[in-house]
Order: C-alpha cells, then structure tokens, then sequence
C-alpha cells in the first residue's frame, strides 16, 4: 500500500480496493483474532498513503512495449527483459514505489518541469527522436537526476552522447567481474564472475563507454571475457547539466529457464547476481541502501521509500531477519521514528522485523553514534507533533514537516525540558535541493521539535 501512480496532470494514484486472499487462519478456521491482528496495519498504511513521488519513479514504457509486441517481434526480448530485470532489481532491495508511464511523464514534464526534481527516474533507453528522448535529455540537461537500464540498441545521438555510450560486438556467457563500487557488507563476499544470458537479458552485452577520459564520467563496472571487455555500469555528470546526472547500467537477468512458469535464479553463491548493480548504482545520487549479511545465499529485504504529507515512509519486507540494513540520503541519515539507530560511516543502520513500516521526519548529518529518535506527548497547546532526538555530536538536522508548517511555527530545542522555556535555536530553509525542510547545524546533545 506504499505504491502509487502518477497521472498526466501529476496526480497521485493510489489503492482504492484491497481483496484479500483469505480470512481464515491455517486450519480453516475464522477466529476474530486473525482480522484484529490485520487491520490496524491496513489501517496506518491508509493514514500513510503516498501523497507525492517516491525518491525513485519508475517511467514506464507501456505504450512503447505494447507497441514492439505488435509490431516489432525482434523487441519481444527487451520487453521480457525490462519486467523481469525491474522485479528481481526490487527482490534485491531497490527501494521502488512510484510508477508514471511515460506517455504521461512527457506531458507532465512539459507543463511541470521541476515536479520530479527530488526523485531519480528510472528507465530504459528511448528511441532514436522520439518525444521521450528529448524529454529525458532535456530533464537531465536542466538539472534531474536519471537511471537508465538495458540494452541502447535503437536510440539516437543526442542520448549516446548524453550516456558517453557506443555500442560495439555483442557478448555473453560468463565474464569476469570488475567492480568499482561500494557493496554490500557481507563475511562471504559476493562471486566475482557473472553469467549474461542473451536470451533472457534483450541480447548480448555490447556497451563501451565511448569517451574513457571524459573527465564527468566514472566507470563503476565492466566485464572481461579473455581479452574483450565491456563497461556494463558507469555515472556521467557534465558541469553544464545544473547538477543534473545520468547512470547507466546495461543489466543482466541473471536467471535461466528450468521448467515451470518461471525463471530460476542464478546460484548467489557461483555467480554474481545482475540486478544488484541497479540498488548499487544510486550511490552515485548519494543514495546507499546496503545490506550487511552472512552470505550471497541469504535472501535481501525488500523496502519501499514512498512520501507522505512531507514524510518519508520506509516499509519492508524482511525474509530473513539476521539481514541488518543501513541507509543514506544526500540530506543525511534517515532516522526511523521509534527505534535507536549506530550511526556506520553517516549510515543509519537497523536489524528489523519480517514485515515494518515507520515514518521518518529527521535526517541527520553525522559520521558515527548511537541516535534515538522517538515521539513525544505535544504537552502543550497548539502544538500537535513533538519530536526528540538524542545522542547528536556535532550534527546537521535536517527536519521535514507537514507541508502547511512554516518557518515561523515550527519549534527546536536543544538540550531543554518542558515546559521549554529555554534552549530554543533558530532554524532555516534546509537546500530546496532536499525538498521542503529546515535545518539545524552544530547541534550535540538532544533536540526536540514541534509544530
């Protein structure tokens, strides 16, 4: 229920109908105990509801591959390979929750072009000329932020030279691995050879960077096979794009067909798995969604990041709860409201349940530390949130309130008690690149906040 939709005109759709499966327990029985257990997590999920995109969205070619399965069977393999490279990237803990087809992303870009300026949208390479291209050139050129994957078979110059990209023979089969990036912290580490599978990955890999010693752009991975090599990962940020940056990821569906209806996954413990590179890829956007495990073969979280009236909610799905996770934005550690966090490297860090959500209002700047972050009775009038932070050293907080809160309500404290009547700091418009928040720099100690 963290998921959603954006229309053309820039709407937030969400669920409307939930069915359920089952109402009985696993013997059959309808004890009441099942349904009270159930909905007060259906409920908070509709009190949570997104009101506005995600960190990422998701544009969506559904025009495009309704079209190519029609017209174009040669395509097919990039549709499947699309779907299937998306669902095992979110298996493997790519934190997706916003969707936009891009038929309405090309519309609403163009009457609303700063409305995805804090979400990184993830998509595949468009067509040589198409209305999507430009879009996406241009959206790039004036500042986003943008994730592409897969094959870059069918576009034209302008988006080649935005990627530095030249496509050369095609390979597949096993390769050796070169990373250069940060990866999960693991006892046994990830296997340095992949499997890329033409067949189920929209065609052999091919992708060079055209240009290696473009100064804005930074290789993270390629493939060797004997003596032929091919950038498969890399991030290119031209000062000239307003802050804007573009990473590509060329993807492999690392799975094989052995009966059934679906593809069975690579052996983690033989092989590295593919769409890992697409969570690893959003450190570039300083972004880190890691995940500290005993093995490959231990199965990752799933997590969600939608928004929601100015939050940020994090939900998950944790098969395994041995997994520890940690988590960094450009603003800061995201502390999740009731829980003590160690702060890793400016990593908030959680071992969590099998399935959580929690809302996070307040970021923090900070290397290292225990944190705690809780909510507080408003214990006075006209106040109808308070929050309290502690175990601050020399910390940069950035706060996210509801939308209607401004500068001249919200309240900070530091190191005060009720019925605060000291400690009372200033605070500022955090970056508009972060969004809507405030800020609060050099606070050690504890921190209150209401509005």
């Amino acid at each position: 229920m963290s998921i959603s939709r954006i229309d053309a005109e820039g709407n937030v759709g969400v669920p409307t109908h939930l069915n359920f499966l089952s109402i009985d327990n696993s013997y059959g029985e309808m004890p009441t105990q099942v349904p009270d257990e159930v909905m007060p997590h259906i409920l908070k999920a509709r009190y949570d509801l997104p009101t506005a995109p995600g960190p990422l969205v998701w544009v969506y070619p559904f025009d495009e591959y309704h079209d190519w399965a029609y017209k174009y069977k040669d395509r097919l393999p990039e549709v499947y390979y699309g779907d299937w490279f998306i669902r095992q990237a979110i298996n493997n803990g790519f934190p997706l929750n916003t969707v936009i087809s891009t038929t309405s992303f090309k519309k609403l870009i163009n009457s609303s072009s700063s409305y995805f300026m804090e979400s990184i949208l993830v998509t595949i390479a468009p067509d040589a000329g198409s209305d999507l291209e430009k879009s996406l050139v241009k959206f790039v050129a004036n500042g986003g932020r943008l994730l592409v994957f897969g094959p870059v078979d069918h576009s034209g110059p302008s988006f080649l030279n935005l990627l530095n990209l030249q496509n050369v023979s095609p390979l597949e089969g096993e390769f050796s691995l070169k990373k250069n990036f940060t990866i999960d912290l693991l006892e046994k580490d990830y296997p340095a050879t992949i499997n890329h599978r033409s067949l189920f990955s929209a065609g052999g890999v091919r992708t060079k960077l055209k240009n290696k010693n473009e100064p804005s752009t930074h290789l993270l991975a390629s493939f060797q096979q004997g003596t032929e090599e091919r950038d498969v990962a890399w991030s290119r940020a031209d000062p000239a794009w307003n802050g804007g940056k573009v990473v590509y990821v060329r993807g492999t569906n690392s799975s094989t067909f052995d009966g059934g209806r679906l593809l069975t996954p690579d052996n983690p413990e033989k092989h590295f798995i593919g769409q890992l590179y697409l969570r690893y890829a959003l450190n570039e956007f300083g972004m880190h969604f890691g995940i500290h495990k005993k093995s490959p073969s231990v199965q990752s979280p799933v997590t969600t990041v939608s928004r929601s009236n100015n939050a940020f909610i994090f939900s998950g799905y944790n098969p395994n709860t041995t997994v520890s996770q940690l988590f960094k934005f450009p603003q800061g550690a995201p502390l999740l409201l009731g829980f003590h966090t160690n702060l890793e490297n400016g990593n908030s860090t959680y071992t969590m349940p099998t399935a959580w959500s929690r809302e996070s209002r307040i970021f923090i700047d900070q290397p290292e530390g225990a944190v705690s972050y809780r909510e507080l009775h408003s214990g006075q009038k006209g106040i109808s949130k308070r929050f309290f932070v502690g175990g601050l050293r020399d910390a940069t907080v950035r706060i996210y309130p509801e939308m209607h809160v401004t500068a001249d309500v919200i309240n900070v404290y530091v190191n005060s008690r009720y019925p605060w009547k000291q400690g009372k700091v200033a605070v500022a418009r955090g970056d508009k690149k972060f969004g809507y928040c405030f800020e609060v720099k050099n606070v050690t100690g504890d921190l209150v906040v209401s509005w």
